[in-house]
């Protein structure tokens, strides 16, 4: 949320430059994919100060139009196939979609909204209730708080995998995706951790099958580009208890 040195009419008007630099900076994005990007939370962390040009500077949005894999790293994108009316705690309604897979896709709804999101989708996969006020409020989380969330809604998320360690090995991770199914995962990229979904993992293509909440979308990409050129940890299985 804004900080406290703000005054209203102050945090307004930042509300309304981040929009405006979010409207400018979307038509500069070199991707020729189509990407979608999530919604300003009120609960994100935003900071606005004068620069030394004098102009109104924006801080806690380095992320607006930084990819998590570029169109080269893309192999392709599943396209959703057909909308999903996903039931949310407290009798709410949430729009999603599924792809051809079956797998239900959910866009962050806030900059940094991300483990929400992942929990959300893993829980809509099995016909779960979801928390939308969390994907609304999120902003930053972790292991913890997203075992909360899936306890929330009557699952369980648990660690399959060495939270400390990073996995390298493809094959190790196929056998961890055919024995749990989809997993969460965090991976790491420059701009710090960020969480997917691991759907699947073709040995033969080298390829791997993710969910990207910050996109909104389903892609597939080289295994390389997650394991060597990014890293991946904490991985996460939900089920039943």
């Amino acid at each position: 949320m804004f900080r406290r040195f703000f005054t209203p009419i102050q945090a307004l008007v930042v509300f309304l430059v981040v929009i405006i630099n979010m409207s400018a900076r979307s038509d500069q994005t070199s991707s020729a994919l189509v990407r979608r990007y999530p919604p300003v939370s009120f609960c994100d962390t935003i900071m606005g100060q004068i620069g030394p040009d004098g102009k109104m500077e924006i801080h806690g949005l380095n992320e607006i139009n930084v990819p998590l894999f570029s169109d080269a790293e893309i192999i392709r994108v599943i396209t959703p196939t057909q909308p999903q009316k996903l039931r949310g705690l407290g009798g709410r309604f949430f729009n999603a979609e599924s792809t051809t897979y079956g797998h239900v896709v959910i866009q962050q709804q806030s900059r940094r909204g991300c483990t929400a999101a992942v929990v959300a989708m893993l829980i809509a996969d099995r016909g779960g209730v979801i928390d939308i006020q969390a994907l609304i409020e999120t902003n930053l989380g972790d292991n913890k708080t997203m075992m909360n969330l899936a306890s929330k809604s009557g699952f369980k998320l648990e660690l399959v995998y060495d939270g400390r360690l990073e996995i390298r090995d493809l094959a190790e991770l196929s056998k961890l995706v055919t024995q749990y199914g989809s997993l969460a995962a965090s991976i790491g990229t420059e701009l710090g951790s960020h969480q997917i979904v691991v759907d699947y993992v073709d040995l033969k293509k080298r390829t791997m099958t993710i969910r990207d909440p910050f996109h909104g979308w389903q892609i597939e990409v080289p295994a390389a580009a997650v394991l060597e050129t990014r890293s991946l940890s904490d991985l996460m299985r939900i089920r039943k208890p």
